[in-house]
């Protein structure tokens, strides 16, 4: 059967008269004396339309003025008018609020609430209509007039009515005072109308005839199986009188009411009803219902707010909403109302009132698995194996293979998720390559290759980069008079270079770099631990060995040797170091008392790099070109085992780390510009980027250590961090290499100060 809804519309909008203003009125301009309406503040003038119809505020209110033709420009008015329709609870609308068209919204949805007033009168008015007639049939009975029920019923004009079926409900389904056809199938295959009175006769009594054969076993399978949709009710139960006033459940009010008469009619009470209320997940009325997913597991819903919403049955009494149908970026699932739903294992289609059939797959959480185009809007579907018809109001139904849809095409979701476009990138961008060894064996090209080799290797060529930039800017000529603020200051370059190591490093053969750089003055401050103060000394003494990782402590304490790593130091080098150490202790303590010398950490490790004495040692060269070493821990290791040890057998040596502190910070302070190397972590990181703070930070900074940031600790942490402490400045680039510094550093210095050597060690000597 063909039918077609009309929904109501204005044809003749209201004349609104607006108090104090004249239709000739024009729009008053800044200086303009106003009155009346228009002397109101705008926040009211706007509250005030909200209540006039939409349609006069789009329509009537432009031609009145100009200033009141604003109001229908006024998106926030428009949103609060939205908000009164919709309610306070409702999401509103469903996609994005950019660019959304308000006026055209607040329209349709006031044209649908007076949809559903009207519907709601038919149907109440319909309703007392068939308690009147049920109460005059018990009447007729009791009276036994039971044959002139059929023609009381002609005799009133009903002749035309299917029994069951009131008029004002035809009107509500097909339009007030349009005419309704019947059809069937022509032997052309056109749909024909039926004609004649006789068939129309004949078809009444077959359907009089179906509904009494078909209704106990429909009564008997609705009782153990229907759903009432609608508002929750607090004993759980359905609730009539409340439903037929919601206008969203008008459909539901006419089912209950003829389950009511189907009850008297029985001489038994009907089973037990079991009642799933589903929240209120759609914004507009629900058109289509259907079980799906085997033994009725999920429920699916269409609406006329151009969703389809998939529901979970088996969550409880409440049900729970599993998805809203959507391809992605989509804001509905349709473009207009959803009308009917069908499916067939894990198909599942729905179509619209935007002339489309879409399908999802169930078994993929309801992804897009296809679009058809169906040329109408289409009002019925039915789905068998491999096989979807369509009824469309052009009077045509289609079929359609829905092999093609599901079988043949990846779901979309997947294509879009794997097939996703890329954005342009920059031309200048490196591109990544590695070194080439058929060019031969060039070991300077395999380091110039890291930067586009990825991972920390590049990470290595950006340190490279970075250093180059030191001592690009240390070689800059200073003016004279900077610096001149503190006189033990290095500023006598443009940029000065803090390096900080760990003890371990200098255990290892790293040492040897180190030196290197402190035996031609290519940095300018040096910040350690006391294992790197006292391992270098004891070198000079004694030898560290190669071991294992895997050596067993126990076995090497028996022996009396150390492990460091994989490193072995006997504990007889640190007995030899007592012996070296002690007396210099003694004559530090006799110039203390004599001379009243202040020492500090730094200044005995300058006195310990001279009396050693040996040139494979970095203080010794330390000593010879004036680096100072700072130690903050000076104490902690084997040289503060020996002064813990000294304090008894000559008490009274004392160590300023005030002094220090404020050398160490001066260096930074009256600096022009700084880099900070750091290789490790713990107190020499941050004891260097905490002088650096001093001046708001380093201007270059290269971290080369394997810590983590994820616990929290200042070892591990990027230079980022050291940013938003203000230890680096905000425009530098630092760098933090993740490698082991005795593989990588070595390496960074041949890329760096070994290349730029003759230019740094012609700066020495004009120093």
């Amino acid at each position: 059967m063909s039918r077609t809804v009309h929904l109501p519309t204005m044809r003749n909008p209201p004349v609104v008269k607006l108090p104090g203003l004249n239709c000739s009125d024009v729009s008053p301009s800044p200086s303009a004396e106003t009155s009346g309406l228009l002397s109101l503040p705008w926040e009211m003038v706007t509250h005030i339309a909200s209540h006039l119809p939409a349609q006069c505020v789009i329509t009537v209110l432009p031609k009145v003025c100009h200033a009141l033709g604003n109001v229908g420009k006024d998106s926030t008015a428009w949103q609060l008018r939205a908000r009164r329709l919709t309610g306070s609870r409702a999401s509103f609308p469903v996609g994005s609020r950019e660019d959304f068209d308000w006026p055209t919204a607040c329209l349709e949805i006031e044209q649908l609430i007076t949809c559903w007033t009207n519907q709601a009168h038919l149907v109440a008015r319909q309703t007392q209509e068939d308690v009147e007639q049920s109460e005059h049939g018990r009447q007729q009975q009791r009276a036994g007039l039971d044959g002139e029920l059929v023609a009381e019923g002609q005799e009133d004009g009903r002749e035309d009515e299917v029994e069951g079926v009131g008029v004002a409900a035809q009107e509500v389904a097909y339009g007030v005072n349009e005419g309704r056809e019947v059809a069937m199938e022509g032997e052309d295959g056109e749909i024909q109308p039926i004609v004649g009175g006789d068939q129309l006769v004949r078809l009444r009594e077959e359907l009089e005839e179906r509904l009494e054969d078909d209704a106990p076993p429909l009564m008997e399978e609705e009782g153990a199986h229907r759903m009432v949709f609608g508002a929750e009710g607090q004993d759980g139960g359905p609730r009539h009188q409340e439903d037929l006033a919601d206008p969203k459940n008008v459909g539901n009010g006419r089912q209950i009411e003829m389950l009511q008469h189907q009850s008297l009619r029985s001489p038994s009470p009907p089973p037990a009803l079991e009642c799933i209320t589903l929240p209120s997940g759609h914004i507009a009325q629900v058109n289509s219902v259907l079980l799906v997913g085997g033994e009725g597991e999920v429920c699916a819903t269409g609406s006329r707010d151009w969703n389809v919403k998939l529901w979970d049955l088996q969550a409880g009494a409440g049900g729970t909403l599993l998805h809203t149908l959507g391809g992605r970026g989509d804001f509905s699932t349709h473009r207009g109302w959803v009308w009917c739903l069908a499916s067939q294992g894990p198909l599942l289609a729905s179509g619209g009132f935007d002339s489309t059939v879409r399908l999802w797959d169930l078994q993929a959480n309801g992804a897009k698995r296809g679009l058809i185009k169906a040329g109408a809007a289409v009002l019925c579907l039915s789905c068998q194996t491999d096989v979807l018809l369509a009824g469309t109001f052009d009077k045509r139904v289609s079929m359609y293979d829905t092999r093609e849809g599901m079988a043949d095409h990846a779901p979309s979701v997947a294509m879009e998720a794997v097939l996703k476009p890329s954005c342009d990138l920059p031309e200048d961008m490196p591109k990544i390559r590695g070194y080439d060894f058929n060019q031969g064996v060039d070991l300077q090209g395999v380091l110039k290759s890291y930067l586009t080799t990825g991972f920390q290797a590049s990470s290595f060529s950006l340190a490279v980069q970075e250093i180059n930039n030191m001592i690009e800017k240390r070689l800059e000529p200073v003016e004279k008079g900077e610096g001149a603020e503190y006189k033990d200051s290095c500023h006598n370059s443009g940029c000065t270079i803090f390096l900080g190591y760990t003890s371990n490093l200098i255990s290892s053969g790293v040492r040897e770099t180190i030196r290197y750089l402190a035996e031609h003055k290519m940095v300018d401050v040096i910040v350690t631990t006391a294992g790197g103060i006292e391992e270098d000394l004891i070198k000079c003494l004694a030898h560290t060995y190669l071991g294992d990782f895997s050596l067993a402590g126990k076995e090497l304490r028996l022996r009396g040797i150390n492990r460091i790593g994989n490193l072995l130091v006997p504990n007889d080098n640190y007995c030899k170091f007592e012996d070296w150490l002690m007396p210099i202790l003694d004559q530090m303590l006799l110039e203390q008392n004599t001379e009243g010398i202040r020492w500090t950490p730094s200044k005995m490790i300058h006195r310990l790099g001279k009396e050693i004495n040996n040139t494979d040692s970095v203080y010794y060269w330390a000593y010879k070109n004036n680096i100072p070493v700072f130690s903050p821990a000076l104490t902690d290791g084997s040289l503060g085992d020996m002064i813990y040890f000294h304090s008894f057998r000559n008490p009274g040596l004392v160590l300023d780390i005030v002094e220090d502190i404020r050398r160490l910070n001066s260096q930074a302070v009256f600096a022009k510009k700084t880099g900070m190397i750091i290789l490790g972590g713990g107190l020499v990181k941050h004891h260097i980027a905490n002088a650096n703070l001093m001046r708001n930070g380093a201007d270059y900074a290269v971290f080369v250590n394997t810590g983590q940031e994820f616990d929290g600790s200042d070892s591990g942490a990027r230079p980022d961090e050291a940013i938003s402490w203000g230890k680096i400045r905000t425009d530098a680039k630092p760098v933090k290499v993740y490698a082991d510094a005795s593989l990588v550093f070595p390496l960074i210095v041949a890329e760096t100060f070994a290349l730029n050597a003759d230019k740094l060690t012609a700066s020495k000597k004009t120093d």
